[in-house]
C-alpha cells in the first residue's frame, strides 16, 4: 500500500508543527525562569547592599561609642585618683588617730597637711596655677557633640 506523497507531506508537516510547538512551549517556559532567576539575583544584589550598608553604618556607630567609652573611662579613671587624694588630704585634716613626728612641731604639721590639702584641691578643681585640670576635661567630654 504506497502512501500518497501529500499525505506523507502533511503528516511530517504536522508532526514538525506539534515538535516546534513542544520546543516552543519548552523555551518559553526556560525563558520565563530565566527572567526570574535574573530577577532574583538582582533583587538578592540589592539587599545585599542594604545589608551592608546597615552593618557598616553601625560599626561606625559602635566604634564611635567605644571610643567614647574609653576617653571617659579613661577620665572618670585619673578623676577617681584625684578624688582619692583630695578625700585622703582631707582626712588628714583632722584625723581620728594620729601619728606625730616629735621631732615636728604642731604648726608644721598643720602646715604640712594643709599644703597637701592644698595641692590635692588644686589638682581636683584645676585651678589656674596648676598644670593638671580635671574637670575640665571632663566638662569638655560632656558638654561637647560626639559625631
Amino acid at each position: 500500500m504506497p502512501i500518497d506523497l501529500a499525505i506523507l507531506l502533511q503528516i511530517v508537516q504536522t508532526v514538525s508543527m506539534a515538535v516546534l510547538a513542544l520546543i516552543g512551549v519548552g523555551a518559553k517556559s526556560y525563558l520565563r525562569k530565566r527572567a526570574k532567576n535574573l530577577a532574583t539575583k538582582q533583587d538578592v544584589g540589592e539587599i545585599t547592599a542594604q545589608i551592608e550598608s546597615i552593618r557598616t553604618q553601625y560599626a561606625k556607630q559602635s566604634l564611635v561609642h567605644k571610643l567614647s567609652f574609653e576617653k571617659e573611662f579613661d577620665i572618670l579613671s585619673e578623676l577617681w585618683e584625684t578624688w582619692v587624694d583630695l578625700r585622703n588630704a582631707a582626712q588628714s585634716l583632722r584625723p581620728m588617730f594620729d601619728r606625730v613626728d616629735l621631732q615636728e612641731t604642731d604648726e608644721e604639721r598643720k602646715q604640712k597637711r594643709l599644703q597637701r590639702f592644698s595641692e590635692s584641691y588644686n589638682a581636683f578643681v584645676g585651678d589656674d596655677s596648676s598644670k593638671d585640670c580635671i574637670l575640665t576635661p571632663l566638662e569638655k567630654m560632656y558638654h561637647s557633640p560626639v559625631g
